[in-house]
């Protein structure tokens, strides 16, 4: 001690000690460590800022909404636009709906007042720096469904590409703090994990024959196409997935094993799930279009349908030896089919008053959405009298037929021609009780494709429509504007509202998000009641 006192100190004349140049060093050292530290920091912030706020920080490709149906006044104040509801005789304020629902500028694009300008355009925060082209990272996005963790105490979107070649799970989120995390693979081979996947263009003869399924095809069918959180609140949440290559629904547990919840109709494999949404007592609601779209064909034999397996919660889980088995490993559920009607049914959301679901077509010669009833208590109808029964049966005679398809003038065209002479939903018994067209794009100027679709918390219906963009349309049936995507060689294909405040869709080789007023509808959980009345 004494020693190293000598060799870093002297006195002066007054006796006082004296500091030498090498301590002077050690006292700012830790400057170096601090300037580039404080200077990473900082360049952090200013680019999460830009992320929050700057129009630039990722392609625009939407600046307005089309308001669609209103007439223009005298005096060209567009505020005052109304459309008008035959079958209820209710007056619609287009203008003043869509400023409920989106944020917009006060003032209308002058070129054309029916435009409404966004206050930040539509932007797409993932894309294939090809600007489109197939090649790239991105090939057939679909299935946006936002995930809340409560382990992470902050929510992310997982968004699927069901493309055969690349079956990946994404996942994006923004980190709390100065830090934004972005894009990350959340999951690969999301959609087919086994060998034997096939693609539907490649079946041949049966597809429960698992050695012509091989010979079909080596490189596997397809990746997830939907994707929903299945859980109660302040819990983790296990999801339910579609897989398009495995032809099946099934539930990822904790420790990754994978639930089979539904494989088969009536011994028959399922073609390829498309979307999925879950009632408040946990019964799955799924879309499985057919092989062929050109006309309908029966389910179970190769023709689409929506399906229902009772009460998802109680399906017992899977082992993990029993998760690595071949895809034919059969789900130990009880399938119901709720609706046959439709060439291609798509996407699917339960209604706001939790008795319907809506229903797209996916094929482009049948551009409809239709309303169908969802009976959530099966046995409820037992517990109801024999005079409440007839009283209903006189009220809406004939509204249900085979496999609770309706009958008579209700009934949903199976041809296109056929669609344009039915009565129009305004003319049609009530909509609660019957199957009806709830919204028609036959007259749209644009052949348009539906895709995926969201209800928000004002029972309005979000559609993904290729290739004009996202319809808006109201809980009667109105459609209220549309919002064009300006992309070349795409189209929206699904959609979806984050917590977060964000309207995301995906286009196949795009995943575009536009921050909005409204929350989606959130389907309530009531499997605790449910448990109670047991």
């Amino acid at each position: 001690g004494r020693a190293m006192a000598k060799e870093t100190s002297a006195r002066d004349g007054g006796g006082n000690i004296k500091t030498t140049s090498k301590d002077h060093k050690r006292g700012y050292a830790w400057l170096f460590v601090f300037i580039p530290a404080f200077a990473y920091y900082v360049h952090r912030v200013y680019v999460t800022s830009r992320a929050a706020g700057s129009r630039n920080r990722y392609h625009p490709v939407a600046y307005y909404v089309q308001k669609e149906g209103g007439v223009s006044s005298s005096d060209g104040d567009s505020t005052n636009e109304k459309q008008t509801n035959n079958a209820v005789g209710k007056e619609i304020n287009v203008d003043e709906t869509l400023r409920k629902l989106l944020y917009l500028e006060k003032k209308p694009l002058e070129s054309n007042p029916n435009r409404l300008l966004f206050q930040t355009p539509m932007e797409a925060i993932l894309r294939n720096n090809n600007n489109g082209g197939g090649n790239g990272l991105f090939s057939a996005l679909m299935g946006p469904s936002w995930i809340h963790s409560p382990e992470l105490g902050r929510g992310y979107l997982l968004v699927s590409d069901a493309h055969p070649d690349k079956n990946r799970m994404w996942r994006w989120e923004v980190g709390n703090g100065p830090i934004t995390i972005g894009r990350t693979l959340h999951m690969a081979k999301s959609g087919c994990r086994s060998n034997n996947c096939v693609r539907n263009e490649e079946v041949k003869g049966d597809i429960n024959d698992e050695k012509k399924g091989e010979e079909a095809t080596e490189s596997g069918g397809g990746g997830s196409a939907d994707i929903m959180p299945l859980g109660e609140e302040g819990v983790e949440p296990l999801l339910v997935v579609c897989e398009l290559g495995e032809k099946r629904v099934v539930r990822i547990e904790e420790n990754g094993a994978r639930t089979p919840l539904l494989t088969h109709f009536e011994g028959k494999r399922m073609n390829g799930p498309r979307s999925l949404d879950i009632s408040p007592f946990g019964d799955l609601i799924v879309t499985d279009p057919p092989l062929s779209t050109s006309t309908i064909i029966a389910p179970g034999e190769g023709g689409g349908g929506v399906y229902v397996v009772r009460e998802i919660y109680d399906v017992a889980a899977t082992t993990s030896a029993e998760s690595r088995m071949k895809h034919s490993y059969p789900a130990n559920t009880t399938v119901e089919l709720l609706y046959d009607g439709l060439y291609q049914p798509t996407g699917i959301a339960m209604g706001k008053d939790l008795d319907v679901v809506y229903v797209s077509d996916g094929n482009a010669g049948n551009p409809i959405i239709v309303k169908v009833p969802f009976d959530m208590d099966e046995d409820e109808d037992e517990d109801d009298d024999d005079d409440d029964d007839e009283e209903e049966e006189n009220e809406h005679p004939k509204t249900k037929g085979k496999n609770n398809k309706p009958e008579a003038k209700e009934t949903i065209p199976r041809k296109r021609e056929d669609l344009k002479s039915i009565p129009s939903p305004e003319d049609q018994c009530d909509a609660l009780n019957s199957h009806h067209i709830f919204y028609s794009a036959l007259d749209h100027p644009t052949k348009i494709k539906f895709g995926g679709l969201v209800v928000d918390e004002y029972g309005n219906v979000w559609i993904a429509a290729g290739p004009s963009g996202v319809f808006i349309v109201s809980p009667l049936g109105v459609l209220l504007g549309t919002i064009p995507i300006i992309t070349e060689n795409d189209f929206a294909t699904d959609v979806t509202i984050g917590q977060d405040g964000y309207l995301y869709i995906t286009a196949h080789t795009q995943l575009l998000r536009l921050k909005v007023r409204v929350k989606k509808f959130k389907v309530p959980n009531m499997m605790s009641l449910s448990k109670k009345k047991k």
